[in-house]
C-alpha cells in the first residue's frame, strides 16, 4: 500500500489543505497524523474528507518511524514555534521509513528571492537543509501569500487595526487561497517532474500591494478602516525596531516585524512573492482576490 501522510492537518493551515489534498491521486490511503490532545471538531472534519487519523507523538522518532512505513508523500502543515523542532524530528523518521518525498510546511514566498533575514524564514530554511542532509527529497510549495488570512496578519479592518500602504510601490506579489493550494497541490503530486522534489510556483492573483488594498476596499464598501501610509526607508526602519524587541524575548514584537516586512520588502522592490512567472495550476480553477476577501469578510445579515 502507498499513503499520503499529512502532519499539523488539525492547524488552521491544515483543515484548508485538507480540502484538495484528499483529492491526489496514486494513494490507496490517506493518513492524518495528530496529538492525541488534537481537537476532536478538527478531527471530525479530517475523517468526513475521508482521512484515516493517526495518533502519533511526535517526539518519539522510533514511533513516527514505525506509523510512516507505509507512506509514500509526507505533507506538513505544522505552524509556528514547534515547526523546526517537529519537522526535523519527522524527517528524520521519514527518511528511516522509507517515505519517498517530503512537503515541510514552507508555503509562502520564494526564500531564495525574498531573503531569510526572520526567524520564521531561517527556521523553514533549516528544515529544508535538514531534509538536504538526510538525503529526502523535498517539494517546496510557493504560493506568496495567503489571500484568505493576509490582511489578518498585516492588520484586521474587523479588528480595529489600520490597513498599511506604502507610498512605493516596486514588486507584485501573489495572492493564493489556502484551500486552492491544496488542490494544485494534490494534482503535481501526480506530475512526474516532482517525483524528485523541486519547487511549484502556485498563484490566484498577482499585484501590488497596494492594488490589493484597493481591492479590499472595493470588495468591501460598507466596512470603514483607517489606512496608514509610510515610506519604505519608516517601514523598514519599525521592521529593525521590531526585529530588535524579538531579540529580547518579545514573541509578539518577532511576528509584527514579520508581518510587516511582507508589507515593506515588495514595496522596495524584492520580488520574492510574485510566483506569476512559473505559476501552476493544473487546470483548477483559481479564486481571484476579490472572490476570496468577499467570502471570508462576508458579513451575515441582520436577522429580524
Amino acid at each position: 500500500m502507498k499513503s499520503l501522510g499529512f502532519i499539523g492537518a488539525t492547524g488552521r493551515l491544515g483543515q484548508e489543505l485538507a480540502k484538495g489534498l484528499i483529492k491526489a491521486e496514486g494513494f490507496d490511503s490517506f493518513k492524518a497524523f495528530v496529538r492525541n490532545d488534537s481537537d476532536p471538531d478538527k478531527i471530525q472534519v479530517l475523517k468526513q474528507l475521508g482521512y484515516e487519523i493517526v495518533t502519533v507523538d511526535f517526539d518519539n522518532t522510533e514511533s513516527l518511524e514505525e506509523n510512516f512505513n507505509d507512506v509514500k508523500t509526507l505533507v506538513s502543515a505544522i505552524g509556528g514555534g514547534p515547526l523546526w523542532r517537529v519537522e526535523t524530528s519527522v524527517i528524520r523518521a521519514a527518511k528511516n521509513a522509507g517515505v519517498s518525498l517530503f512537503v515541510p510546511s514552507q508555503f509562502d514566498v520564494d526564500r531564495e528571492r525574498f531573503g531569510t533575514k526572520d526567524p520564521f524564514m531561517k527556521a523553514k530554511a533549516n528544515v529544508v537543509d535538514t531534509a538536504k542532509d538526510e538525503g529526502l527529497p523535498v517539494l517546496i510549495v510557493n504560493p506568496g501569500y495567503f489571500s484568505d488570512v493576509v490582511f489578518e496578519l498585516t492588520g484586521d479592518p474587523f479588528n480595529g487595526e489600520n490597513v498599511l500602504v506604502l507610498s512605493d510601490n516596486a514588486a507584485k506579489i501573489s495572492f493564493t487561497r489556502r484551500s486552492d493550494v491544496g488542490f494544485v497541490l494534490a494534482k503535481a503530486l501526480s506530475d512526474p517532474k516532482y517525483s524528485e522534489g523541486g519547487t511549484l510556483a502556485i498563484q490566484g492573483e498577482t499585484m501590488t500591494w497596494n492594488e490589493a488594498v484597493d481591492v479590499l476596499k472595493s470588495a468591501l464598501p460598507d466596512t470603514n478602516f483607517e489606512l496608514e501610509t509610510m515610506t519604505v526607508e519608516q517601514g523598514r526602519s519599525k521592521v529593525e525596531e521590531l526585529a530588535e524587541k524579538g531579540k529580547q524575548g518579545d514573541v509578539w514584537s518577532t511576528y509584527k516585524s514579520f508581518s510587516l516586512s511582507l508589507v515593506v520588502e515588495p514595496a522596495s522592490g524584492n520580488n520574492g512573492a510574485d510566483m506569476s512567472e512559473d505559476a501552476n495550476s493544473y487546470g483548477h480553477k483559481m479564486e481571484t482576490l476579490e472572490e476570496t476577501l468577499k467570502e471570508v469578510y462576508k458579513i451575515p445579515e441582520d436577522e429580524d
